[in-house]
């Protein structure tokens, strides 16, 4: 016989085939004569954990969040608001309220009924707790602002997809940045800032996304069972190996650790007797797992939850009742089972809270919405240590996530790392975001740019967390020097980049403004014509209605024509006597172009709305052209001076961009010269200031 240490570090023995019956007893009792070891040491000894006593707590069925009957596919909350996707029969209806509201009578809620198939994933944005993205069977992606009383609009669609959008995530340490994966094969990262598409992957039929500690690459898991590393900003395949996991589950891929040099990858799935897995692998070394660890036979898909602070895995089965709690470490056997909580219903999706919506004074590290099976009830659930001080545990709520952004779009997207900005639980008393959601519209050939969050407050927070001290050696002798120069070189190339957008910007200005003169001109010859039969018309119809209306209001006059005047816009004037209100060039290419469709525009003295000549007037107007040279040289004065009017109106909206612009630059010189006379006050008076100090 031998003994043998099994994996979880108890003795067994093992007989070999002999004739004499030999009892475990025995056997161990020769083992421990024949070896030094003691008997002390044999003693399986239990890892030693501050999680060992966790357990669940609900709370009170009047607290619920209760809707009805139904089913729920999605569950996603923060710790303003939660959203619950509900399978309709006539689409997808995503249910949003508040969470200070839930199991309450008066219980507010709000409706997104806009997409046109069953919402699949749904997301807040870690950055600000009133912007929501959703995926849905309708291939959109599309991003929602609910404020504070619940009132919603849609800012973006995305339609980069053609089939069904399984899931989307969001950036961790960039705002406004979004990945998204559908059954079509393709991951798209979305920057809904300026509503562009920064790349897209085919051929990859992902099931899962995780993003790295500092988003510098992402992990998926396929249906084709493979385990995929791809470079965040390029999109470009950096390890891939085939998953354990050879059943016929959908696999799962979490992100685990804090830091970026010592991170594994936990992923979840079925082997093929059907057993369901958790496997546990180095993120540089993927082919071998470091540990595989059995958890049942059920069949439910298995929805992990991670928590990166406290280093804890939450196990929880799609039409399970339990939640099951295991510890992850950097040292063999890697992962440890805790505890497991027991529900009386099953689940069919679950969501945890971020940790600066947790309760610091019970001990609460993680709080999970389970969403109910048969009904759209949500039953909170609490993971609660047990401490007899009533103070602040420091090893239990360690810095975590803020909601501030650690970079710009730009910045990292030029190849710059920054961790997280972390804040401290024990001071965070406004777990809470407020943050302004508006459109900046910058030009004319762009989108307008989405802004969801305060630059200047997310600069300030960003400054604050970086460190301060001081270091005067030159950069070639600090040890961080390589980063240092690469962060100059990033800074040199998004100026240089930020300047480049400035001369396009002034480029495409300067040629819209000379194709639109370029636009007149080429229309004026195309314009005579009409414009000669417009004013043979004219002039009949205020003729004839002069003959039967006598008293008629008269027409203003441009160079001797006859101007539009509408009766909502009775306040222009004319060219000679004032100012026309400022104008576009491009409204003048289309007012151009209106003229050239409409070819023979007629001005009615009556009511001041321009009409189209009848066809059957056309030649007889033309022939009363030919018959006289002087009405002839009148109508081409005429069409001369008509087609200047464009020339004049853009050469006095230049005038006042002249005269606004030089009126900006005297307002500076005043404010610079009253800063300059302040300071010089302020010297003035301070020896008087010390002399009556020393008087005294």
């Amino acid at each position: 016989f031998s003994v043998i240490e099994d994996f979880f570090g108890c003795y067994q023995v093992i007989g070999c085939a002999t004739d004499h019956a030999v009892s475990a007893a025995d056997a161990i009792t020769v083992f421990s004569k024949n070896s030094k070891t003691s008997s002390a040491e044999l003693v399986p000894k239990l890892k030693h954990s501050r999680f060992r006593h966790v357990f669940a707590k609900s709370v009170r069925r009047s607290e619920w969040y209760d809707t009805g009957p139904g089913y729920a596919v999605a569950v996603a909350a923060n710790p303003k608001m939660i959203a619950l996707s509900v399978d309709v029969p006539a689409g997808g209806v995503v249910q949003v309220a508040k969470l200070c509201t839930m199991g309450r009578g008066h219980m507010q809620m709000a409706k997104i009924k806009d997409h046109q198939g069953v919402v699949c994933d749904a997301k807040w944005n870690p950055f600000n707790d009133n912007v929501l993205a959703t995926a849905s069977h309708d291939a959109t992606v599309r991003i929602w602002h609910v404020d504070d009383m619940l009132r919603i609009r849609c800012l973006r669609i995305s339609r980069a997809h053609s089939r069904r959008v399984n899931l989307v995530e969001w950036h961790t340490t960039v705002d406004n940045a979004l990945f998204s994966a559908a059954v079509d094969g393709r991951i798209v990262l979305w920057n809904i800032e300026t509503d562009e598409l920064v790349y897209v992957i085919d051929d990859c039929h992902a099931t899962s996304l995780s993003l790295s500690y500092n988003c510098c690459e992402f992990a998926v898991t396929t249906r084709s069972r493979e385990l995929i590393v791809f470079n965040a900003r390029s999109g470009l395949k950096e390890r891939e190996a085939e998953l354990v996991h050879d059943g016929t589950m959908l696999p799962r891929v979490l992100y685990s650790g804090n830091r970026a040099h010592d991170e594994r990858i936990v992923t979840t799935g079925t082997c093929r007797s059907t057993r369901r897995q958790i496997a546990i692998h180095d993120s540089l070394h993927l082919e071998t797992p470091l540990a595989v660890v059995d958890i049942d036979g059920g069949s439910g898909l298995l929805m992990p939850i991670i928590d990166n602070d406290l280093n804890l895995l939450y196990i929880a089965g799609k039409g399970d009742a339990n939640i099951r709690l295991y510890e992850l470490s950097s040292e063999t056997p890697f992962i440890s089972y805790l505890n497991e909580s027991c529900g009386h219903k099953a689940h069919t999706a679950v969501c945890a809270l971020p940790k600066r919506a947790l309760s610091v004074s019970q001990c609460e590290i993680m709080r999970i919405f389970r969403v109910d099976a048969t009904q759209l009830v949500i039953e909170p659930l609490s993971f609660i240590v047990p401490r007899r001080a009533d103070c602040f545990q420091a090893d239990l709520f360690p810095a975590t996530r803020s909601p501030t952004p650690s970079l710009t779009f730009r910045e990292w997207l030029a190849g710059l790392d920054r961790e997280p900005i972390l804040i401290e639980l024990k001071d965070c008393v406004l777990n809470c975001t407020n943050k302004p959601v508006t459109f900046c519209k910058e030009s004319a050939q762009r989108a307008p740019k989405l802004i969801t969050a305060d630059i200047n407050n997310d600069r300030k927070f960003r400054f604050l967390s970086q460190v301060t001290k001081a270091d005067y050696r030159e950069v070639n002798e600090r040890e961080d020097r390589e980063e240092l120069l690469k962060m100059e070189r990033i800074k040199a190339k998004i100026a240089a980049e930020g300047a480049a957008e400035e001369v396009l910007k002034e480029h495409s200005f300067e040629s819209g403004r000379s194709e639109t003169n370029a636009l007149i001109g080429g229309e004026r010859d195309v314009h005579e014509s009409s414009l000669r039969v417009g004013d043979a018309v004219a002039t009949m119809n205020h003729k004839n209605s002069s003959i039967q209306q006598p008293s008629v209001a008269p027409t203003r006059l441009l160079d001797g024509h006859s101007l539009i005047i509408d009766k909502s816009s009775s306040s222009r004037t004319s060219a000679n006597g004032g100012l026309f209100p400022p104008k576009k060039c491009a409204d003048v290419a289309s007012t151009a172009s209106d003229s050239h469709h409409d070819r023979s525009p007629v001005q009615s003295t009556e009511s001041g709305i321009a009409f189209r000549a009848p066809a059957r007037h056309r030649a007889a107007h033309s022939a009363v052209r030919g018959e006289g040279a002087d009405s002839h040289e009148h109508s081409d004065d005429d069409a001369s001076g008509r087609s200047c009017a464009s020339e004049d109106l853009v050469r006095e909206l230049e005038k006042e961009v002249y005269k606004y612009r030089s009126r900006c630059e005297q307002l500076e010189n005043i404010i610079r010269i009253q800063q300059e006379e302040t300071i010089a006050y302020e010297m003035m008076l301070a020896p008087r200031v010390s002399a009556k100090d020393l008087t005294g």
